[in-house]
C-alpha cells in the first residue's frame, strides 16, 4: 500500500482537488453515431467496441489505500458480442486489508420506437465468489443486452493492499476507440512502470497538481483507435501481449520475501510444526532405503488420500486443518507434500510460480501478485525434482502443465533463486497397425494406440467422467471403419501407457479402377489442416508440452497386386531440431510398411521462426495426403 509517511510528509499547499484528470462522460448522454452504429469503422468484423473506457488511481492517505476510478461505454454489434456484458473484476485480500468496489452504477441503453430506454443493473445481477483465501472475484452482469445495445457502467475499486497503482489494458479482445489512463502519484516517491505490448499509449508530461491538499504529479496515457487482439494458434496468455502498463513498485526484493516466508507459521515453520505426521511418515517409507522411491510413496500417499479444490494459491492453511478436511489449495496440498518429504528426511523445498492462465513473470520487479501457485522441489544428489501433488491422473514426477510457465522462485534456507519449470514427459501418441487387403481394396486388422505422457493423463481424465462405451464412440464416430472389438488398457495404472486396442474393417477407404488400387496408408490421425494459415505472425509460439506422434502400418497386399506408385521417403528436421518429421515407406514381398514420426522438441518458438514452422507443418501435410497405387499383376 502508498506509505502514510510519504504523503503525510509532503508539503501542504493548498487544499483544492486537481481537475486535469477530470471524467469527461457524463453517464448516458450517448451521442446519436454511436446509438445508430451498426459496423464499426475501424473493424468490420467486431462484434463489439469499447467506446471509451476513462480511469484515474489516486491514493487516498486517510485511508492508506489506492483508488480506482473508472467508467466504460461499450456497443455491442453482433451476437459475439454479447458476452461483454458480463464484468468481473478480482479483488484481494492480504493482512487484514481487502479490496472493495464501490459506487458501482451499470446501465443498457437501447433504441425503441426511436426513444433512447435505459434499463438499470439490478442488485441481484451482482455476485462476490471466493477464488482463494487472498482473492474473490466480483462479476455484474448488464440487463436486457442485444445486439446494438449499450451497456455502459461506473465504479470504484478501493484497494487497500496494493503497493501499486492498478494496472491498465489499453488492448482488449475488441477494438477500443479510446482508452485513457490518469495516475496521481505523490510527488516524492518511486514507481517504477512498464509499457507491455506492440501498441505504445501516448504519454504526457506530468503535470503537478494538488489533491486532499497534497502535491501530486499527473501522469497520462491515451490510445485510440486500438485493434483488437486476436488470438492466434498456440498463443500464449493473450493478456500478457495486451498492450497496457503495470506498475512494479516492490516491498523489497525477491530475497526479503524469501525470509518473510520462511520466517512465518503457517509456511517456513508449518512442516516442524506438523508433528503429528510424524508417525504417518515412519510408517510409509521405513522399508524404503531408495530416496527417489521414498518420494514417490509420499506423493502417491498425498494424491490418493486428498483432493485439490481446483483453488490456485501460495499461502497454505494450517496443515492440522488441511488434513482434517483431506482436501485444499495447491498450497495446502504441496506445503503437506513438503512437510512429509522434509520429515522423511529428504532435502526439500518450495517453488512458487506463475501459471500459464495467471501470465509471466517479470523477475526484475519482486511483487507477490505475480505468483499465484505452490509446488514442491525435492533435491536428490545433483538433481532437482519438481513435484505437485493436485492431479491423482499424473505420475510422481509430472508436472500439471497449468505450471510450465517459465521460472518458479525457491523458497529456501540455503538456496533461494529462480529454477527453470519443466517437465520430462511429453504429449505421445503412437499408432500400430496391421491389415490385410482383397481385392476390392477392404482393409480388415488391427489398430492400436498407445497413450503416453500427457496425452495418458488425457484419456485417464476424460475416463473419470465417461465410460468406455462413451470413449468408444468419441474414437470411432465419423470414421469409415466398422469396429469388430475394442478394449482399453491400463487406464487404472499411472505408472503404465494407456492402451487401446481395435479389430476394424475399412470397406471404403480405398478406390478402385481396373486393375488399380488407390489408397492412403493413414486410416486414422493424418494432418489435414495447417494451424498457421496467415503469412506472417506476431506474438510467440508456444505449445503446452512437446508432441511425439508416430504412425506405423503394414498392408498385406491382395493377391496377384504390387505397388505400381509408392511415396518417396522424407526427413525433415527444423532448425536446433526444434520438430521432427520422419516419413518412410518400406516394400517387401507382398506387404508395405509406412512409418511416420511427427515431433516437436521445444515448446517456445519466437515469431522470427514462424515461417519455418508453417512450412514444417505443410510439407508434412502434403506427404501424408499422398496416396500408393497397386497394380494387378498381369
Amino acid at each position: 500500500m502508498i506509505s502514510k509517511v510519504v504523503l503525510v510528509g509532503i508539503a501542504i499547499l493548498c487544499s483544492s482537488h486537481c481537475y486535469a484528470q477530470k471524467d469527461p462522460y457524463r453517464f448516458g448522454e450517448i451521442p446519436a453515431e454511436d446509438l445508430q452504429m451498426t459496423v464499426y469503422p475501424e473493424d468490420s468484423t467486431a462484434e463489439a467496441v469499447v467506446l471509451f473506457d476513462f480511469g484515474t488511481s489516486h491514493p487516498i492517505p486517510d485511508y492508506d489505500a489506492i483508488n480506482l476510478d473508472r467508467h466504460v461505454r461499450m456497443k455491442i454489434l453482433k451476437t459475439g458480442g454479447l458476452d461483454q456484458a458480463d464484468v468481473n473484476l478480482i479483488l484481494f485480500r492480504f493482512a487484514g486489508n481487502e479490496d472493495r468496489i464501490q459506487n458501482l452504477k451499470a446501465s443498457t441503453f437501447n433504441l425503441e420506437n426511436g426513444k433512447l430506454v435505459e434499463t438499470k443493473m439490478p442488485k441481484e445481477a451482482v455476485f462476490k465468489t471466493k477464488i482463494n483465501k487472498n482473492a474473490s472475484k466480483f462479476t455484474f452482469t448488464l440487463p436486457q443486452v442485444r445486439v446494438g445495445s449499450i451497456i455502459e457502467f461506473t465504479y470504484t475499486l478501493s484497494s487497500g493492499t496494493a503497493i501499486n497503482f492498478p494496472s491498465w489494458h489499453f488492448q482488449r479482445t475488441i477494438p477500443v476507440r479510446h482508452s485513457e489512463y490518469w495516475v496521481l502519484m505523490p510527488r516524492r516517491g518511486n514507481y517504477p512502470y512498464h509499457l507491455r505490448g506492440q501498441i505504445t499509449p501516448v504519454e504526457a508530461p506530468p503535470v503537478e497538481q494538488t489533491m486532499y491538499g497534497y502535491w501530486v504529479k499527473a501522469h497520462q496515457w491515451t490510445a485510440d483507435n486500438v485493434p483488437a487482439l486476436r488470438r492466434e494458434p498456440y498463443m500464449p496468455h493473450s493478456d500478457g501481449y495486451m498492450s497496457q502498463i503495470n506498475f512494479l513498485r516492490s516491498s523489497g526484493p525477491w530475497f526479503l520475501y524469501n525470509q518473510e516466508l520462511l520466517d512465518l507459521p503457517e509456511f517456513g515453520k508449518a512442516p516442524e510444526q506438523a508433528t503429528f505426521l510424524d508417525p504417518i511418515v515412519s510408517s510409509l517409507v521405513k522399508d524404503t532405503p531408495d530416496t527417489l522411491k521414498r518420494v514417490s510413496l509420499i506423493c502417491d500417499y498425498v494424491k490418493k488420500n486428498f483432493s485439490w479444490t481446483e483453488v490456485e494459491d501460495i499461502f497454505p492453511d494450517p496443515l492440522k486443518e488441511v488434513f482434517d478436511k483431506k482436501k485444499g489449495s495447491s498450497a495446502d496440498l504441496n506445503m503437506l507434500l513438503c512437510a512429509m518429504l522434509l520429515k522423511a528426511g529428504i532435502q526439500t523445498e518450495w517453488v512458487l510460480l506463475s501459471t500459464k492462465d495467471h501470465g509471466p513473470v517479470e523477475k526484475d520487479f519482486a511483487v507477490w501478485s505475480q505468483l499465484n501457485y505452490m509446488i514442491c522441489m525435492a533435491r536428490i544428489k545433483d538433481r532437482g525434482y519438481l513435484l505437485d501433488a493436485t492431479e491423482k491422473l499424473l505420475p510422481f514426477d509430472v508436472l500439471p502443465t497449468r505450471c510450465l510457465n517459465g521460472e518458479g522462485l525457491i523458497i529456501s534456507r540455503t538456496d533461494h533463486g529462480w529454477v527453470r519449470i519443466g517437465s520430462r514427459a511429453k504429449s505421445k501418441t503412437t499408432i500400430t497397425a496391421t491389415f490385410a487387403m482383397d481385392e476390392e481394396g477392404q482393409l480388415q486388422g488391427d489398430l492400436r494406440y498407445t497413450y503416453d505422457g500427457y496425452e495418458a493423463y488425457a484419456i485417464r481424465k476424460y475416463l473419470t467422467k465417461n465410460d468406455s462405451a462413451a470413449f468408444n464412440k468419441m474414437m470411432h464416430e465419423k470414421k469409415l471403419w466398422q469396429v469388430k472389438s475394442s478394449q482399453i488398457q491400463n487406464s487404472d495404472d499411472i505408472s503404465k501407457p494407456v492402451r487401446y486396442n481395435n479389430q476394424i474393417t475399412l470397406a471404403d477407404h480405398s478406390t478402385t479402377a481396373n486393375d488399380l488400387i488407390y489408397f492412403n496408408p493413414f486410416v486414422t490421425d493424418r494432418m489435414e489442416q495447417n494451424p498457421y494459415l496467415s503469412e506472417k505472425r506476431e506474438y510467440p509460439i508456444e505449445y503446452p508440452t512437446a508432441i511425439d506422434k508416430s504412425y506405423s502400418v503394414q498392408v498385406t497386399l491382395p493377391p496377384g497386386y504390387a505397388p505400381e506408385e509408392i511415396p518417396k521417403n522424407m526427413n525433415l528436421v527444423l532448425p536446433n531440431n526444434a520438430g521432427r518429421f520422419l516419413y518412410n515407406v518400406n516394400s517387401l514381398g507382398n506387404t508395405i510398411s509406412i512409418t511416420s514420426i511427427f515431433q516437436i522438441n521445444k515448446t517456445y518458438f519466437e515469431p522470427a521462426e514462424y515461417l519455418h514452422l508453417r512450412e514444417f507443418y505443410g510439407q508434412v501435410i502434403a506427404k501424408q495426403a499422398e496416396q500408393i497405387v497397386l497394380k494387378k499383376k498381369p
